[in-house]
Formats: C-alpha cells, sequence, structure tokens
C-alpha cells in the first residue's frame, strides 16, 4: 500500500491519465494517494513493531500490538 501510494503521487503520467478520464478529479485522486500512503506507514509500523516485540520476546511491546489488532 505505501508503495503504491508513493507510485501514484509521484508518476506523472498516472496524473496525466487521471486529469484526461475524470476532468477535476485530480484533487480527490491525490487524497487518495496520500491515504494509501498513511495507511501503508502505519501498516509497516504495527508489523515492524509486533516483529520486533517477538524477537526480543518483550510482552509489553506484543501486548500493545495485539491491542492495535484488535481495535482495527
Amino acid at each position: 500500500m505505501l508503495a503504491i501510494g508513493i507510485w501514484l503521487l509521484v508518476d506523472d503520467s498516472i496524473l496525466k491519465l487521471v486529469n484526461f478520464l475524470a476532468e477535476g478529479e485530480s484533487n480527490l485522486f491525490r487524497a487518495a494517494a496520500i491515504l494509501l500512503i498513511a495507511l501503508g506507514g502505519f501498516v509497516l509500523l504495527v508489523s515492524a513493531l509486533g516483529f520486533f516485540g517477538a524477537c526480543r520476546e518483550n510482552t509489553s511491546v506484543l501486548t500493545a500490538v495485539s491491542i492495535v489488532l484488535t481495535l482495527q
């Protein structure tokens, strides 16, 4: 999600295609790309915390990760 969001935000040919297909919808497209970046970053952070918590056998980090996953 993170990589696709960055790709959609950076690639000019995709933005030109969106402008051609739906005039005036580029702001919505940019907002969707930023949302993908934010969600991808959040997933990356939670998975990294879970990985390092499991490697270190840190129960407090694993408890925090499980609470975050439960709330999702």
